[in-house]
């Protein structure tokens, strides 16, 4: 066929790329007519005869042309629509238009099951006909196809009473007034997707070659534009769920509520999958699965309601219960294709549900409810990604579960709490007299009764600092015992010795009178200025001071300071602190009796008591493995409960302190009796301070489950028979347990250890006593280094340094040895003195100090028990070093 330039340009502009244009001429067979030929006298309007003799063939030329250019306008138009519906539904519209047919529709195929089955998506149709959207097919002889064929092909009938067909098509094509039809496969990535049915329903039809070439035209592009909307259509559905879940998912984080939580789920899901009705459905406890209700829906206008409605379903337990209990999913295409029983199918019917997704609901690992998706208009088969989209909407459902029903423990507990409060402060109080009294009772050392009262007293209060103050005779003093919290000073190295003026003058002012004084602010309280820069030199803000008597005299002062903030004292802590200071006065008289009694027990059996520390000395070395274990496993227990349960009290606490703050700001008028209870309680204060005791509790069991798992491995109670362990791991628990000692004191600076460990296998022996071999020597090289400090002013750098290296097998020596150095930079001792160091009761210490058995049994440990060699050099004014030697395994 020949056309005009004009035409020519109009053909190509329908086209996307020049291949598509090649492909549209070559079905066409289309060619460009030379100049001479073009009809401008007709496009301009001329008479009919201006064409001459060739009028007739060309006026069908032209109108051949006319009806191809429809044809490139529908592929055109096809082009433009952006998503799936609007394509379908524009293609069978032009379609129709172009082929002045009465029907175009467009049947989308299932060929998943056993039974094909199809359903009319598209359709464009005269007003006098019947519609025949939405109907779905599911006998494969109505389609008048053969699947079982690779690649299917077009059916023409002209005339349904004369085309053969089977006597169900035939009806069925009578019962929707068809006379002539088409149908076309339609395939995508070589998959059949659906059929294209083009219906005259007035007349037979004889469909021409150019009809059906143009309509398969069309169909190639169709085909193209069907992969490409839906391949966008589920990348939009993907991000779409992804948005869906991410904003359940916030929803689930930012509220308490279930039933907004829901409500808000229901709707998301039903208008992203486009699903008839969403809903929640709760089982009724102690019904045993068999009676419940919708909590929650989300459902379209034209369907019932099933908010609140009872279900009982007794068949329930029987066919689905262990199903859902295994958070298996359960998706329904057809309710009535899905070998129900009768009693679920009329609950399903009930509420007008044709197909079902049911994903349970678990709580605490039982099945608590079931998110159900209901289509009603319609069966519908679920995809794969849809199913895994409501999956992920349950779990995230089920945390919302969990965590709220962690909130409404806590608020039972918080409430619990608060009840008890007031009861149990009193309760407290007595509490901490009576330990300070027994550990009085129990203890004859002073420094240890002051030191533990003070650290009690601080927590019990909840202060930053306590202190006891001893006077001297000009009435000046000095701290004895402290308990400060971390971040701020130590008072005994910034404050060593206090002239107050007023103490002096007075010779101990009030407190010589057993007065107690407490101060809310010391910017308030109306003191001298210099009174003032003590206190501020002291960094208190607030305070309680106390008298400590010493039979009727004074002694001292026990005193709590609050620095960060002013703070009001109540006369309970008051009275608390003075009763605890009576008790330190009555420890005074007990140390100082047994002082004195202790001293005569001396002059009389100094003898006696060398040879008993000896003893003690020996039997604490035969059970100190024992002993460590023990305390580690004892401290072990409280401490992890303690720390296992820090996070959830502080997760606990901080969403307490949240909705008491929302409260606050959802209802900021209170009620003068809250006001009154808020002051009485400081609530800001322990609304600021309760995390950072939170957090000190961190801290302290951090430290204390370090040192438990340091004194297990220095002990290794479990592991008396010989094993392979990590030298190094005894090292460093051994100098974990020896941290205090290695601390700066007043009189000397931090003694540093320099570790230089090689790579080393693990060793054979016996480790708790191994490690008792480090602890005597790092003890001793400690001992040495504080000595040194002491007799010299000047200030000298301490350090312990510690190598191990791994020493080759040799023909001598034909099992590895690892070797461990410990030296230290000390003054050393003389070559008389190092030949004595192992034997037995030999000692360089002062009495009292040392036994002499510490390197004679690690002597023993080393050489006797495990085959090795231990060496001690010494230069003076150098330092002293230990060799020990041990082999890599023991033989025999």
């Amino acid at each position: 066929m020949m056309v005009n330039r004009h035409q020519w340009e109009q053909l190509r502009e329908c086209c996307q790329n020049d291949t598509a244009f090649a492909q549209l001429l070559e079905i066409l067979d289309l060619k460009l007519l030379p100049s001479e030929l073009e009809i401008p006298s007709f496009r301009n309007g001329g008479d009919l005869q201006d064409l001459g003799d060739n009028s007739e063939d060309i006026l069908i030329e032209y109108d051949l042309n006319l009806r191809y250019k429809s044809l490139l306008t529908v592929i055109k138009r096809m082009n433009q629509c952006l998503d799936l519906e609007t394509l379908l539904q524009t293609v069978t519209a032009d379609l129709q238009n172009w082929l002045k047919v009465d029907r175009v529709a467009l049947l989308k195929l299932d060929l998943e099951g056993e039974n094909p089955t199809g359903r009319f998506i598209a359709e464009s149709v005269l007003s006098e006909f019947k519609s025949l959207l939405n109907l779905e097919i599911y006998s494969q002889k109505l389609l008048g196809f053969n699947f079982n064929n690779e690649r299917l092909k077009t059916i023409q009938i002209s005339d349904i009473y004369y085309g053969g067909l089977n006597p169900l098509i035939l009806q069925w094509m009578q019962d929707y007034q068809v006379r002539a039809y088409l149908g076309i496969p339609i395939y995508k990535n070589q998959q059949l997707w659906g059929l294209l049915w083009v219906q005259d329903c007035h007349q037979r039809r004889d469909w021409q070659p150019d009809e059906i070439e143009g309509i398969t035209e069309i169909i190639k592009h169709l085909e193209i534009a069907i992969a490409q909307r839906e391949l966008w259509k589920e990348i939009s559905l993907q991000l779409e769920q992804q948005t869906t879940l991410t904003r359940v998912i916030h929803r689930i984080r930012e509220t308490l509520n279930l039933d907004t939580i829901f409500k808000a789920t229901a709707t998301e899901v039903r208008q992203l999958l486009n699903a008839d009705r969403v809903g929640v459905f709760y089982f009724s406890p102690d019904s045993e699965y068999r009676e419940g209700e919708f909590i929650s829906e989300d459902v379209v206008t034209g369907f019932d309601s099933a908010i609140a409605k009872k279900v009982q379903d007794h068949c329930f337990s029987e066919q689905f219960y262990h199903l859902y209990q295994q958070g298996e999913i359960n998706a329904i295409s057809d309710i009535y294709q899905a070998n129900l029983q009768d009693c679920h199918l009329n609950i399903l019917a009930q509420f007008q549900i044709k197909a079902n997704l049911v994903v349970p609901l678990l709580k605490a690992q039982k099945l608590w409810g079931l998110l159900c998706i209901h289509q009603c208009s319609h069966p519908r088969h679920w995809q794969p990604q849809e199913i895994e989209f409501v999956r992920q909407i349950a779990r995230n459902l089920e945390v919302a579960l969990q965590q709220i029903d962690y909130v409404e423990k806590v608020q039972k507990q918080a409430k619990q709490l608060v009840q008890l409060t007031e009861r149990q402060k009193s309760a407290d109080q007595q509490k901490l007299l009576y330990t300070v009294i027994e550990k009085i009772r129990n203890s004859l050392d002073i420094t240890t009764i002051f030191n533990t009262t003070v650290a009690e007293v601080r927590e019990f209060l909840n202060v930053d600092r306590v202190v006891v103050y001893r006077f001297s005779s000009d009435w000046s003093g000095y701290f004895v015992a402290e308990s400060v919290i971390e971040g701020w000073n130590s008072l005994f190295d910034t404050v060593p010795m206090i002239q107050d003026t007023y103490l002096q003058e007075t010779l101990g002012g009030r407190y010589r009178d057993n007065q107690t004084h407490a101060v809310d602010d010391i910017y308030t309280a109306g003191h001298e200025d210099c009174h003032v820069q003590l206190l501020e030199q002291l960094q208190a803000r607030s305070y309680i001071i106390v008298p400590i008597l010493q039979a009727q005299s004074l002694w001292g002062l026990l005193a709590a300071y609050q620095n960060s903030y002013p703070r009001h004292w109540y006369e309970g802590e008051i009275k608390l602190l003075a009763q605890i200071g009576t008790q330190l006065g009555v420890a005074l008289l007990q140390a100082e009796l047994y002082a004195q009694t202790q001293k005569r027990a001396e002059e009389l059996a100094q003898d006696l008591r060398q040879t008993q520390s000896q003893l003690v000395q020996s039997e604490k070395m035969s059970s100190l493995g024992q002993l460590v274990a023990g305390v580690a496993h004892e401290i072990n227990n409280p401490v992890n409960f303690i720390y296992g349960n820090l996070g959830y009290v502080t997760d606990y606490t901080k969403d307490i302190l949240d909705l008491v703050q929302l409260y606050q700001e959802q209802y900021p008028d209170s009620s003068p009796e809250i006001e009154e209870k808020k002051e009485n309680i400081e609530f800001d204060f322990i609304q600021e301070d309760l995390p950072k005791i939170l957090s000190s509790m961190k801290v302290g069991t951090d430290r204390i489950r370090q040192l438990v798992l340091s004194l297990r491995n220095f002990s290794r109670l479990d592991e008396s028979e010989v094993k392979p362990v990590d030298i190094h791991e005894g090292i460093d628990s051994t100098l974990l347990i020896l941290q205090h000692r290695l601390k700066s004191k007043p009189d000397r600076f931090t003694i540093e250890i320099i570790k230089k460990y090689g790579k080393l296998p693990r060793v054979e022996c016996y480790a708790a006593q191994m490690n008792q071999v480090f602890m005597n020597i790092i003890s001793n090289a400690i001992d040495e280094l504080e000595s040194l400090s002491k007799e010299s002013s000047e200030a000298k750098y301490l350090a312990i340094n510690i190598e191990t290296q791994l020493i080759p097998a040799t023909p001598q020596q034909p099992i590895e040895r690892v070797r461990i150095v410990i030296q230290d930079n000390g003054k050393g001792i003389p070559d008389a003195v190092r030949k004595q160091v192992f034997d037995p009761f030999f000692t360089t210490k002062p009495v009292g100090k040392g036994t002499g058995l510490g390197l004679s049994i690690s002597y023993q440990i080393v050489v006797e028990k495990h085959k090795g060699r231990i060496e001690c050099q010494a230069l003076p004014e150098e330092g002293t070093e230990f060799i020990v030697e041990i082999p890599v395994y023991q033989r025999g």
